[in-house]
Parts: C-alpha cells; sequence; structure tokens
C-alpha cells in the first residue's frame, strides 16, 4: 500500500483514508500494532509478515487445545507420567489417566539378584522402603536386598538353604518386636526352611523340616479356629499338599500330607468361608477352595471353582464386599478368571480378563492406587487391569514366571511399584505416579 507522506503519523499508527461527495480525500492517523518497516520520505510500506514466535507444544506454555503444559490435545505429543490428564487416556503416553493425572509404570528396571527363583517385596529394615528378599538356585540360599527408594538395591545379607529355594512366604509369627519372618520351600531336599527376622532386617535360620514331598511352593495359613498359630502349607511336585503346624516361634515338625490324586501348580491362602479359614489351589485339572469344616485345621471341604486348566491363582477382595474372591490365571488360554465369594462357601464367574498371551503364569492384586487393579503375567507381557474396565499392556523384554508375593500372608499388596521373577532375574516396574 502507498500513501501519502505524513509526518503527523508517527509508530505505531498508520494512515488511513475517507473520500468526500465532493472527489476530495482526507487522511487521519490512526492505531496500528503491526507495523514493521520505517517510512520512507514519499511513502510507507506495511509489511505483515509473520513474527518469530516458538511453535506450540515447545513454548512452555499451557497453550488452548493442549491437555497440559506443551502434551496432550490434537497436535502435541501425549503427556508423561503425573500430567494432568482431565480423565482422558488418550493424552496421556501410559493409555491411562488415573484420578486426573497420567498413571502407569515406567519400563521394568532389572535387579542384579544371582539366579532368582521367587521373591518377596517388604520393608523388612523400617526406612519406608521396598526390600526384596530372593530365593536364588545357584548358590541355593535367600538374598535380602535392601531398597534405595529409587528402584535401585544395595546387597545385605545371604543366607543359605538345603537344596534349590522354589518358594518364599512371609511367616509372621506376631513376636514382641513385630518383624516377619521367612520361610522357604527347598524343593530338591524335600524341606521347609525358617529364617528369623530381626529389626534391622537381617535373618537367623531357625531350621528345616520336612515337607512330606518336593514343595514347589509354600503359603501360611491359620488353619485352627481354636488356635491362631499359623500352619505353614506346600503344594509338591509330586501331588497333593502338606500341612506343617505351627507355634509363636517356628514350626512344629511332623508334616500332614493330603492326596487329592491331582498335581498343581498354584495356591494362595488367606481366604475365609463361612467364616472358616482355607486355601486356594490351581493345576490341571482346575481351581478349587479348601477349607476346613471345624476347628481341627483339617482342609477336608471343598468348593470346586472351574475344571479348566489353572496355572496361577490368587485370593483379594476384587467387588468391595469384604468377601474374599478368587483369580485364577488359564494354561490353555490367555484369560484370567475372577470367582465372586459370597462368604458362605459359594463362588460364582465374575468378569473375565484377557491377557496377551497363553499360559498366564502369574496373577496377582495390586490395590496401591485410587484405582485397584488385577495383574496378569504371561511370558514377557505383563497386562493389568483396573476395575474401571480399562486394561495396559507392558512388553517386560524377557520372560518371566511369577509376580513377588508383597504382604506378610502372601496375598494382597502393600506396595506401589510391581516385581517380577523368572529366569533367573528380577525386575520392577516403577509407579511413575500415585494419587
Amino acid at each position: 500500500m502507498v500513501c501519502e507522506p505524513l509526518a503527523a503519523c508517527l509508530f505505531p499508527n498508520i494512515p488511513t483514508s475517507s473520500r468526500a461527495d465532493d472527489g476530495t480525500v482526507s487522511y487521519e492517523c490512526a492505531p496500528f500494532e503491526g507495523f514493521t518497516t520505517i517510512p520512507k520520505d514519499d511513502e510507507i510500506t506495511w509489511d505483515f509478515a509473520s513474527a518469530d514466535v516458538t511453535p506450540e507444544c515447545q513454548n512452555g506454555v499451557h497453550d488452548f487445545g493442549e491437555t497440559a503444559v506443551d502434551c496432550g490435545g490434537p497436535s502435541c505429543p501425549p503427556c508423561g507420567l503425573g500430567e494432568f490428564c482431565a480423565g482422558d487416556d488418550d493424552s496421556c503416553e501410559s493409555g491411562v489417566c488415573l484420578e486426573g493425572a497420567c498413571g502407569g509404570y515406567e519400563l521394568p528396571l532389572e535387579i542384579t539378584a544371582g539366579t532368582a527363583e521367587a521373591a518377596l517385596t517388604f520393608d523388612v529394615n523400617g526406612d519406608g522402603n521396598d526390600d526384596l528378599i530372593v530365593a536364588t538356585s545357584s548358590p541355593p540360599g535367600v538374598s535380602v536386598l535392601n531398597g534405595n527408594g529409587d528402584g535401585t538395591f544395595t546387597p545385605g545379607g545371604n543366607y543359605p538353604t538345603e537344596g534349590s529355594p522354589s518358594g518364599l512366604a512371609f511367616w509372621f509369627m506376631g513376636t514382641a518386636d513385630s518383624t516377619h519372618d521367612i520361610l522357604v520351600a527347598n524343593g530338591s531336599a524335600g524341606t521347609v526352611s525358617v529364617f528369623e527376622g530381626s529389626t534391622s532386617g537381617t535373618f537367623t535360620s531357625a531350621g528345616s523340616f520336612p515337607a512330606g514331598g518336593n514343595p514347589l511352593d509354600v503359603v501360611v495359613a491359620r488353619l485352627d479356629l481354636s488356635d491362631p498359630a499359623p500352619f505353614a502349607v506346600t503344594i509338591n511336585s509330586g501331588g497333593g499338599f502338606s500341612t506343617i503346624a505351627g507355634d509363636a516361634s517356628t514350626l512344629l515338625g511332623a508334616a500332614t500330607v493330603t492326596d487329592l490324586g491331582t498335581a498343581f501348580t498354584g495356591i494362595a491362602t488367606a481366604v475365609q468361608v463361612a467364616g472358616r479359614p482355607g486355601i486356594a489351589l490351581a493345576g490341571p485339572d482346575g481351581a478349587r477352595v479348601l477349607y476346613t469344616s471345624g476347628a481341627s485345621g483339617l482342609l477336608d471341604s471343598t468348593a470346586m471353582l472351574t475344571t479348566d486348566a489353572a496355572s496361577s491363582i490368587a485370593i483379594a477382595d476384587t467387588n468391595g464386599d469384604r468377601q474374599a474372591d478368587v483369580i485364577v490365571g488359564h494354561t490353555d488360554s490367555a484369560k484370567v478368571s475372577v470367582w465372586l465369594g459370597d462368604g458362605a462357601g459359594t463362588f460364582t464367574m465374575g468378569p473375565e480378563l484377557v491377557a496377551s498371551m497363553a499360559p498366564v503364569r502369574s496373577v496377582a492384586r495390586h490395590g496401591a492406587t485410587a484405582t485397584p487393579s488385577t495383574l496378569a503375567l504371561a511370558g514377557q507381557s505383563l497386562t493389568i487391569a483396573y476395575d474401571d474396565g480399562r486394561s495396559v499392556e507392558y512388553d517386560l523384554g524377557h520372560d518371566y514366571t511369577s509376580i513377588a508375593r508383597t504382604s506378610p500372608l502372601g496375598e494382597g499388596d502393600i506396595s506401589r511399584d510391581i516385581y517380577v521373577v523368572g529366569g533367573g532375574k528380577v525386575a520392577v516396574l516403577r509407579q511413575g505416579y500415585v494419587r
């Protein structure tokens, strides 16, 4: 645009013109903020070139259309863990928006733990961090790794065991110092070892006891209603299971072997049926709950859940009715079935979850977030199925066989992170954000 010289139009004003009926043209100055050049003597050139502005998604500002600063929305990359998400799963890199923030887990961090076969996680020394107790096959024993709170661990004590350990459980005896002791299933030796804990996080051997077979795994259950002392219960490689009575300090020696004519691959405890304690078992012939009919500690009553081949099992209240439900991982299909207990011995099939592949080698319940979830481990894939219907799959990059137990009685959850074991390795998936 070329205009007559207007000395009175000073930056940032521009001349505007109007034509009268008689044909004369008059000029006046008006504000204009887009002025970018200096007037020449006899003309003014107005340059409307765009200014140098940092693109959206990179300017450190929560722009219109973004879910959070420089992320989310139709144009920006998804938001990272802990970023605001306003209920929109698609705006999160993890695919999960929990309570208004992007939730989920960081990629698995492998922990050096020898030839790991099983693991427990709990704060054994009272510093507020997860610690790891790992059963190793070479050399046979139990190693304690003290957590630093950032996903890394410092070696603690090492404790030799008989044979190759194949399973671990917490043995909470309610001693005066409120420490947690450890039961170790020694598969090749056919024994169960007891290690007494201390407030410093160290352990002392309290002996080994015959298991009545070669134990694959061990849990702790309170089976005698007249006596609060716990029992050790093992599943054996030759089939059936064994119970070993305990007292306030250790096991009492003799094992009672129950042969049900089938082998089992998974065991869980802390189930109550009509006020009577019991255990849950998984194997090629399906999944079942065994419970006591009286105060004898004898598991003589059965509730059969399914005859579909089962590989793993866990117990938790999945629907908030304060009754024990049973979670079953299956062998021949990539499914996880949930059986809802009514507290009186009846279990009804609830929601069925789908994992990424078969078999589902380990299942667990994870409740350390505002939205609890069920975990299903299948080889190198971990599926997290949230109670609100959403699910997320994580590629672990390595085949794992079990999810580490986290509570003193072997089931449930007290840790925000997830630990997996298998192929001689332990890995942690650290929770990126918790409401």
